[in-house]
């Protein structure tokens, strides 16, 4: 929600214009390398290697193994930061190479600039990164929460404060950017100091030799190669946005499906990973699928209906949370077209986030990844082609494809492993999945009906509360009544079982 929020400010500063662009197509390159080193493979591969060695108590190999990962972190990164400064404008003109219609690149050297002022956020989200293993190694997971709520807060508060001494909003935006990613490092300090850890530098070649170090690089590799496919299909994507004026618009549609995702479904994957990987370590393979036919349903539950409702209330959702300041009535139609697009696709990513954990819990990294790198090869075709015809629409269009067949690779893949009664879970959902896409349609037709003439009644206010507030408000409230009476009718099996587990949480 934070995020929401953050991007609400963003919109309201720079709108969708030439700076907006350029901010988005800059903050993409330390962010790409954030979600590589800091955020991606390296936490998946250093955490668990440090519970390890904590758990082992030899305070000499522990602080042995810190250094060695800090001394390697901090060469990575100064060697990455240097080039990345270095090639600020190469980066920017390669943006520009990628673009359909260079003339809708204007300011390649301001890209570059930005480029340079944010890249030092690179190491003090990945320090904070290096901290928040030995925090989660330890059992301490508060600092690492509030890092997050800080940056956020920081990208609100800092930009409003420093734009009237810089020579634009979207520099204001970097510092904001700066100050967020230093605080997210330096709040979790306190606790890492508490825990007794102690680590310094030693030369790069002992701390290649570090045993530990060797298994942390083991673990990445996989990880590294998936995350890269999806990173670097994230950095295409967004130049070839940025080369037809539709950078910002497509991340902010970005913004409102993750927000979606975060909320009713990744939570759903990560509950039931750690279910799914001891029903797998037990050969409890019955129990295994039904668990994942729960689990799938449930996100069908959420994500056909979610689905359809953007799609119909696109332009309000948009106009209600961004519209003020720069990002006026065009910046809404651009953002909500794309918004459009990515619903589509919507169910297809929801559904790849629950059929990931079967995979990951039988200890199967492998045809993930693959699934991974067919997707990421058809959104880069499918991107450069539709971009050319449809611009950013395409683009959106894009991805949403690739995630479907993502998932149909993926289904594929779960066929095979031969698991009891996945074939028939697997035609069960699908049903369901139909199912609701019909009471989904039969409570938006009053919508589709009857929306326009009651959205007239409040056209005239100036107020963004009142002429998209309104109208969304009433058609969430038609939408999910009827929907409801849908689901209580036909008695569905489902939403019950939801609702009695909602009842037992309340009641505790």
């Amino acid at each position: 929600v934070l995020g929401l929020i953050r991007e609400m400010t963003r919109t309201w500063l720079l709108g969708t214009g030439p700076l907006a662009e350029a901010f988005s197509a800059a903050f993409n390159v330390p962010n790409l390398f954030r979600k590589l080193l800091a955020e991606g493979a390296m936490s998946v591969a250093l955490i668990p290697t440090m519970r390890g060695y904590f758990a082992e108590g030899d305070d000499e190999k522990t602080r042995e193994f810190l250094s060695a990962t800090l001394s390697i972190l901090t060469f990575l990164l100064l060697a990455i930061m240097a080039l990345g400064m270095a090639g600020s404008l190469g980066i920017a003109r390669l943006y520009e190479a990628m673009a359909r219609d260079p003339s809708l690149v204007t300011d390649s050297a301001e890209t570059a600039a930005l480029i340079r002022l944010m890249f030092p956020y690179l190491a003090f989200v990945s320090l904070a990164a290096f901290f928040q293993g030995i925090l989660n190694a330890h059992g301490v997971f508060v600092p690492t929460g509030i890092g997050p709520i800080l940056f956020n807060l920081s990208f609100l508060a800092i930009p409003p404060l420093v734009v009237g001494f810089l020579p634009n909003a979207a520099r204001a935006m970097a510092v904001g950017v700066l100050v967020g990613g230093f605080l997210q490092a330096l709040c979790q300090l306190p606790a890492v100091v508490r825990t007794g850890a102690r680590f310094g530098f030693v030369s790069i070649r002992r701390a290649f030799r570090n045993p530990g170090m060797k298994r942390v690089m083991l673990l990445m590799a996989p990880t590294l190669v998936g995350t890269a496919a999806y990173e670097l299909n994230a950095f295409v994507s967004t130049g070839l946005a940025y080369g037809v004026g539709a950078a910002t618009s497509i991340q902010i549609s970005l913004r409102l499906q993750e927000l979606i995702l975060g909320v009713f479904v990744v939570s759903v994957a990560t509950v039931l990973l750690p279910e799914l990987s001891l029903r797998a370590a037990q050969r409890q393979h019955v129990q295994l699928v039904a668990g994942f036919r729960r689990a799938i349903e449930g996100v069908m539950l959420v994500s056909v209906p979610i689905a359809v409702f953007s799609i119909i209330q696109r332009r309000n959702i948009v106009a209600v949370l961004f519209q003020s300041g720069r990002f006026g009535p065009d910046s809404v139609a651009q953002t909500a077209s794309a918004f459009l697009f990515h619903s589509l696709g919507l169910v297809f990513i929801a559904a790849n986030r629950v059929i990931t954990p079967v995979f990951y819990a039988r200890q199967d990294t492998k045809n993930p990844t693959w699934a991974g790198v067919a997707s990421f090869c058809v959104n880069m075709l499918l991107a450069w082609a539709l971009s050319g015809v449809m611009g950013g629409q395409g683009i959106a269009l894009a991805l949403s494809i690739a995630s479907a067949v993502n998932t149909a690779v993926l289904l594929f893949m779960l066929m095979r492993m031969g698991l009891p009664g996945m074939g028939a879970t697997l035609v069960a959902s699908a049903g369901y999945a139909l199912r609701l896409l019909v009471y989904s349609l039969v409570a938006a037709a009053p919508l589709v009906l009857f929306g326009q003439r009651f959205a007239s009644l409040f056209a005239s206010s100036q107020s963004r509360f009142v002429f998209a507030g309104l109208p969304l408000l009433l058609s969430t409230f038609v939408f999910g009544g009827l929907g409801c009476l849908l689901l209580f009718v036909t008695k569905d099996p489902v939403a019950r079982s939801l609702l009695a587990v909602f009842k037992r949480k309340t009641i505790r």
